[in-house]
């Protein structure tokens, strides 16, 4: 997951051009269909991310695939906004420990199942 995150400052500004970029897809119809692939991509590997979270025991073999990929989603762009907007308070260690967090519960909310 750490991989999607922003930690450094090339990374921000690699952010602010997408931000900036999905700004003007939603009244540019080119970039918009461009915009809606990228999102595909996106979810697509998000439903690797969540492959990977049922083989490594963090999900439940019976879970809804797509509705975990879209909660990781959620997550990870969350996230990304909370970097984004105050990178000061979400060093590298801190995007770390909610991830671990995030991942921690997951697996315990499996073994209380």
């Amino acid at each position: 997951m750490k991989f999607l995150v922003p930690v450094n400052p090339e990374e921000l500004s690699e952010r602010r051009v997408w931000v900036a970029f999905l700004g003007q897809s939603f009244s540019n119809p080119e970039l918009l269909e461009l915009q809606q692939q990228m999102n595909h991509y996106t979810k697509y590997i998000m439903g690797m991310i969540v492959d990977l979270m049922g083989e490594l025991g963090y999900l439940q073999a019976d879970c809804d695939r797509e509705l975990e990929a879209e909660m990781v989603y959620c997550f990870i762009e969350g996230l990304i906004i909370h970097v984004f907007q105050s990178p000061e308070q979400h060093p590298e260690q801190k995007v770390d420990q909610l991830i671990n967090y995030y991942l921690t519960r997951k697996k315990g909310d499996q073994a209380d199942g």
